[in-house]
């Protein structure tokens, strides 16, 4: 975990709550697994308590989600509850492996917009005033859904759950989190005096009426933007958190130097990075781990997934996954660069080419209406509209290679496996069946060898 000079070593553990149902989700996938900006809600939990000084973090998970989880974090170890029982009993299950540190922080699983500072600074509140319970809180303006904090002299004496709020107590504006700092040998006593509700679960949350009645003060940390106190427990909390989420991005992203001419249009993922001077015009997505460098112009319309581009480069609109673009390149609009895509620099891409899994050299143009699929492209080499590479034989994939400084006419279908040699030219309408040997001329279906150097 970060380092700090806030806390010391074996200070602070955190238990991470990722083992409800989420059924208001209606979803067969488990409520943390839903993604805002590109990432699982749980992951950006776990980004954040990363980042500050924590020694041993733990995910409480439940049969179902628990193979899932541990596949996204293997890093963090995951414990189960195996019955569902409650926030208080999920806690007990975790207790075990942190038990050994001063201090521990409880977080639900369902809170994406939580930052780091928040975190780190509710801790050093905590350990600062040597509280043994300090609890996250903000002022909302509609807290429908939030246990309701009543205070008596700035301390927390009860929380009030929405199912059990008074007509008084509707009044009260103060909203419980979800994040707790916590003395942890202090939660162990409490964790065992937790009694069950009706439904047979135990709530965390009742450690407060537990510190209350041993005149513990319970004190809270206020959170700077309400914003982060934002829960998801059904499809319309998802689709406003990524809203507040993608506002974030975007301000950040423009404040380091992007120019975005519609940011309402626009949709990054977290951890996209853009280097200064790019422009993204409206309607951009760019997805996953994409990386774009300095003085690019993107969109309009364009979507970009997991992709690595240079310096300089220019994109209509077009779909681009999992490739590789150099600097000063120009692609479309209307191109598709599908998985295993690597464009060298100075490449001219036209409107409506589609490369699959092919490697194009340096300085190369490839027209219109193209396909390029499984091939290796040399530097230099002109092709011309409507060429295809016939990389299926009905069974098995093969490759095309075009050598340096070729030119391919319009219409070209070359079969593969096939070889052009370099600075061989196809006729327009050219059928290539056999390697073509360097600098030659092969023209008509098939393709004959007219004459050498390309004459």
């Amino acid at each position: 975990m970060t380092e700090s000079n806030i806390h010391t070593t074996n200070d602070w553990a955190a238990i991470a709550l990722a083992a409800g149902s989420g059924s208001r989700m209606s979803s067969k996938l488990p409520k943390v697994l839903h993604q805002i900006a590109g990432i699982p809600i749980i992951c950006h939990v776990l980004d954040a308590l990363d980042q500050v000084d924590i020694n041993k973090v733990i995910l409480v998970t439940n049969p179902e989600n628990n193979n899932i989880l541990s596949e996204i974090k293997p890093e963090i170890p995951c414990v189960i509850q195996n019955t569902p029982l409650g926030t208080g009993n999920a806690v007990s299950v975790a207790y075990e492996i942190v038990g050994s540190f001063k201090n521990t922080i409880i977080i639900n699983g369902d809170l994406p917009l939580i930052t780091k500072e928040t975190i780190q600074n509710l801790m050093k509140q905590h350990s600062d005033s040597n509280n043994t319970i300090t609890l996250a809180s903000t002022i909302i303006d509609n807290p429908q859904g939030y246990g309701r904090l009543k205070k008596e002299n700035e301390t927390v004496t009860e929380i009030v759950e929405q199912s059990e709020l008074s007509e008084e107590n509707e009044k009260l504006s103060e909203v419980n989190v979800g994040i707790y700092a916590v003395k942890t040998e202090w939660l162990n006593d409490a964790l065992a005096s937790l009694k069950p509700h009706d439904n047979g679960e135990y709530f965390f949350t009742d450690i407060i009426d537990i510190a209350t009645r041993q005149k513990i003060a319970i004190h809270t940390y206020e959170l700077n933007d309400p914003n982060e106190a934002v829960q998801v427990n059904n499809r319309i909390e998802l689709a406003n958190a990524e809203q507040i989420m993608q506002n974030n991005i975007r301000e950040q992203i423009m404040l380091n130097g992007t120019t975005m001419v519609d940011p309402r249009s626009t949709f990054i993922d977290k951890n996209v990075v853009i280097g200064q001077d790019t422009i993204l015009e409206p309607g951009v997505h760019l997805s996953g781990n994409t990386e774009i460098g300095f003085g690019c112009h993107i969109g309009p319309n364009a979507n970009i997934v997991n992709t690595k581009i240079g310096d300089n480069v220019k994109i209509g609109a077009s779909t681009i996954e999992m490739s590789v673009i150099g600097n000063n390149v120009s692609i479309g609009p209307y191109c598709h660069l599908r998985e295993g895509s690597k464009i060298a620099d100075e490449v001219n891409l036209g409107n409506y080419v589609e490369i699959k899994h092919s490697t194009i050299g340096r300085h190369t143009k490839i027209g219109h209406f193209t396909y390029i699929g499984d091939s290796i492209v040399g530097e230099l080499v002109n092709i011309g509209a409507g060429t295809i590479t016939a990389n299926f034989d009905g069974k098995e994939k093969h490759q095309t290679v075009i050598e340096d400084g070729s030119f391919i006419g319009v219409n070209s279908v070359l079969i593969a496996p096939v070889r052009v040699g370099r600075k061989s030219k196809t006729g327009a309408g050219t059928i290539v069946t056999k390697d073509v040997p360097p600098e030659s001329l092969v023209v008509g279906a098939p393709g004959r060898i007219r004459s050498g150097k390309g004459e």
